[in-house]
């Protein structure tokens, strides 16, 4: 559900617990973990139960989000920490301090969130969410390929929503600088004991339009709503123009981006086009990136949809 974990991987965890290993998540300190040490994740589970019930019968705040270290060789120091916190919305909007591999290290937190049936009920409708149809478009990328069409998230990232209407509507709209420059296809194993690549299941690009006003050739928008990044979603990268789109879920990563977009599900299908492209490696630097070849890189235009 949330970070697309359940709590039936983590040993004597319930599903009540929504627990996922190698997650450290934030929020408010209710109890710090070197004041409260657990045997086990399903230990510190009981104990957030507990203070959640005691703690809201007196109006106080509850716990919802607990954090616990049972690696003893990993966790050093941390070992048997069992955090006690609480977050505004963590099953649909959880804070991450740590997911996945960090610096090629695996977190060796388990975390796990509590939350009442509303909360749980629109936390599952929000993963099972289908990619938009037709008639929910407002912009398409138009490429040589095919076009991409768009639904934009107005309601939660109104800025990047309102930025990309705008080079949609603007003098921009042949938009000579915009494209793709970076395909990475979903490798065979993927998030398989935590396997994400090389390649990174991704499409790259840019909405840098040559012609639209310098604010939003360079928008350096604020963060707004991220999430775990799925297939067929948009999210822009820092402050823009850059973006990424997801060709699998992304759980390795945490949230620290804006979710702009997402494709509507049938021009998926133009997106496996551009993937069949000739590609080559470059290397990036820390990275080998997987980049365009022959024919270039994919260019597109930004339009309104009626």
């Amino acid at each position: 559900m949330w970070l697309g974990g359940s709590g039936a991987s983590v040993p004597g965890c319930t599903d009540e617990c929504h627990a996922q290993e190698h997650v450290d998540l934030g929020g408010e300190a209710l109890v710090p973990g070197p004041r409260n040490t657990q045997n086990s994740a399903s230990a510190c589970c009981a104990v957030c139960t507990a203070h959640r019930t005691q703690t809201l019968a007196t109006g106080g705040k509850g716990c919802n989000v607990w954090v616990f270290c049972g690696n003893a060789s990993a966790c050093g120091r941390n070992h048997r920490h069992c955090w006690l916190k609480w977050q505004p919305e963590p099953l649909l909007r959880p804070t991450v301090s740590g997911l996945g591999l960090a610096w090629n290290t695996l977190v060796p937190w388990t975390a796990g969130v509590h939350g009442d049936a509303a909360a749980v009920a629109a936390a599952r409708r929000a993963a099972a969410e289908a990619l938009p149809q037709p008639s929910e478009a407002h912009v398409a990328l138009g490429t040589r390929l095919g076009p991409i069409r768009l639904r934009l998230r107005h309601g939660s990232s109104p800025k990047a929503s309102a930025w990309l209407e705008r080079l949609a509507r603007g003098a921009a709209r042949g938009c000579s600088g915009c494209r793709f420059y970076r395909a990475e296809p979903v490798p065979p194993g993927w998030g398989q004991s935590w396997f994400f690549g090389p390649p990174y299941a991704l499409l790259q690009g840019t909405f840098r339009a040559d012609g639209a006003a310098a604010a939003d050739q360079k928008p350096s928008l604020s963060r707004e709503e991220g999430g775990v990044l799925k297939r067929g979603q948009l999210i822009v990268i820092d402050e823009g123009p850059d973006f990424l789109m997801g060709l699998a879920s992304h759980p390795e990563w945490a949230p620290s981006y804006t979710h702009v977009a997402d494709v509507v599900g049938e021009d998926m299908a133009v997106v496996d086009r551009i993937l069949a492209e000739p590609l080559k490696e470059e290397n990036w630097g820390s990275i080998t990136a997987t980049v365009f070849g022959a024919n270039g890189p994919v260019r597109f235009n930004v339009t309104t949809v009626a």
